[in-house]
């Protein structure tokens, strides 16, 4: 009973990969792995799900150095709830460094 529901999990994992953006190299490697009985299905839906590329105001475009904390210390230091959603709105409306 818990192959075949993982199987028919499995298929709709499968589906949902196939549907996606991702290269083929990618999708039938995901298939292959969710094919695998119980535990296949669970990796399968960890490794497809993919959250995308960060929004520019969260990389860290310099390796050692603070430039992430730097740019969102004042929004952290705000005391005032309506001041610090106004400066979250206006650092993830303005992009840095040129970058968009």
């Amino acid at each position: 009973m818990a192959v075949a529901l993982s199987e028919l999990v499995a298929l709709w994992i499968i589906y949902r990969v196939w549907r996606g953006p991702s290269h083929v190299i990618e999708k039938i490697g995901i298939s292959a792995l969710a094919l695998i009985p119980v535990v296949g299905p669970v990796l399968a839906l960890f490794v497809s799900n993919d959250p995308g590329p960060a929004h520019p105001s969260l990389r860290d475009n310099s390796r050692y150095q603070t430039d992430v904390y730097d740019r969102w210390r004042d929004v952290i230091d705000e005391k005032n709830p309506t001041a610090r959603r106004r400066k979250w709105r206006d650092l993830r409306r303005t992009p840095r460094n040129g970058k968009a």
